[in-house]
């Protein structure tokens, strides 16, 4: 079976190997998207004919399309690690600069049919200046567990890249999250709605939040340059795309470095195509986009993660 997570719920899905659902996990009600005290899952995106939602945003709960992105099993197959995009509505989620402060979920999978929130924590996105000098958050895509307080985190910024009109990313880096010393929040008064473990991005001074270290520049142009790759002008094929939303990791097979690993990154080239094919029609992207699928692979050294 296989555990599948969602950006819209936010909910955990598992399903069989031939595409059954067997079971569905709803997060702690402080991340449900609340509008007017009833559960709502839009997100201001309504399909055509279709109704907008009343309001736009969720009054607390995830922010639209802000989901649970990035999802990974431990190595030990133990627990399921769940992160929110960036920070629920009434934790700073209402402004894109005080949206730092996410939550991480770590799930027991002792029992696959009925995961069991063991843990919660508070893990803080980093933040860069953008052109023009105000603060920003880089939200995460993407997670890859080393244990069950330890795992790799993709952050990015959003509009520039290949294919837009916006050609140099100023955030993309792949951090390394340590929750050990962080404070757990599971089953406390944080996980209703009405107490924010961060207002107004501010976090609450009884919770530690956990501890965030740069790990891998993916915008370092040195390393893109001895491949041919660049990030910024010019924008053509091989400036890198906006978003960069999938890893990996696995063993390099080399005895002389059994900590050593492949890292493969992978981008999402948004259905930017000029020979496309969607809802049983042919289309071309806008302004003659048209981006490739791509993986850069680094080999890194984690150490003891073999005997996890």
């Amino acid at each position: 079976s296989m555990f599948i997570s969602d950006e819209y719920g936010p909910n955990i899905y598992r399903f069989s190997a031939d595409g059954h659902l067997l079971s569905a996990t709803q997060p702690p009600a402080a991340l449900v998207p609340m509008r007017h005290g009833t559960p709502n899952f839009a997100s201001d995106n309504p399909g055509p004919g279709a109704a907008e939602p009343d309001p736009k945003d969720p009054d607390t709960g995830r922010q639209n399309n802000q989901g649970l992105e990035g999802m990974a099993m431990t190595p030990d197959g133990k627990f399921l690690i769940a992160v929110l995009q960036s920070a629920a509505r009434q934790d700073g989620g209402d402004s894109g600069s005080t949206r730092q402060n996410t939550r991480a979920l770590v799930y027991d999978t002792s029992d696959l049919a009925h995961l069991k929130l063991a843990h919660e924590y508070v893990v803080p996105l980093p933040v860069f200046k953008d052109a023009k000098g105000k603060t920003k958050v880089a939200a995460q895509s993407e997670i890859v567990a080393l244990s069950d307080k330890s795992f790799l985190m993709l952050a990015r910024d959003s509009g520039n890249g290949q294919g837009l009109k916006g050609d140099a990313s100023l955030y993309r880096q792949v951090n390394v999250v340590d929750l050990s010393t962080a404070t757990d929040i599971a089953g406390g008064a944080f996980d209703g709605a009405d107490r924010p473990v961060a207002p107004k991005g501010v976090v609450d001074p009884s919770v530690t939040p956990a501890k965030l270290t740069p790990f891998i520049d993916i915008n370092d142009s040195a390393e893109l340059g001895r491949f041919g790759l660049h990030n910024g002008a010019p924008n053509d094929q091989d400036n890198l795309s906006e978003k960069w939303e999938a890893m990996s990791v696995v063993s390099v097979l080399d005895a002389k470095l059994p900590d050593d690993y492949f890292l493969f990154v992978a981008n999402d080239n948004d259905f930017l195509a000029q020979d496309g094919f969607q809802v049983g029609a042919p289309y071309k992207a806008e302004d003659g986009a048209n981006v490739d699928t791509m993986f850069l692979v680094y080999q890194v050294t984690l150490p003891g993660l073999a005997k996890k």
